[in-house]
């Protein structure tokens, strides 16, 4: 699928949108919610998408690394476990305080909701709705 074939939603508020002066596309693999798509978000400078950036690495790398740990029998499930709800939990909140639910992408929600049905056994996060970009 050619990236011009998939759907693209807009990320952040009307607020970010309006005071936006850098749009960064990005792309989100299949998930549950929506198949391939794209994401159009707005930042106010290029420093705020490095931080961005580097917050959501920091995310999708913490629970990947995890999760190499548990598969090599380094770690135990519950080690994972433990490993998400100390390590990897604080810093998904540390992100939506920072940025907002608006502008958590779609696998980092994902992921985050799985955590809290499936480790804290909870409610999971209700997120915004997913709006279409329309250029």
């Amino acid at each position: 699928m050619f990236h011009s074939d998939l759907q693209t939603y807009l990320l952040g508020t009307k607020e970010r949108t309006d005071n936006c002066n850098l749009w960064v596309t990005q792309h989100v693999a299949a998930g549950t919610e929506t198949e391939e798509a794209m994401m159009m978000t707005p930042f106010s400078s290029r420093e705020e998408w490095d931080e961005y950036k580097n917050m959501t690495g920091e995310i999708k790398n913490m629970i990947a690394h995890a999760n190499k740990l548990r598969d090599m029998s380094i770690i135990t499930e519950q080690g994972l476990k433990t490993r998400i709800a100390t390590i990897w939990y604080p810093l998904t909140v540390k992100f939506i305080k920072r940025f907002g639910k608006e502008m958590v992408p779609f696998d980092i929600r994902w992921a985050i909701n799985d955590v809290e049905m499936y480790v804290f056994e909870s409610t999971p996060t209700g997120w915004p709705s997913h709006v279409l970009y329309e250029p």
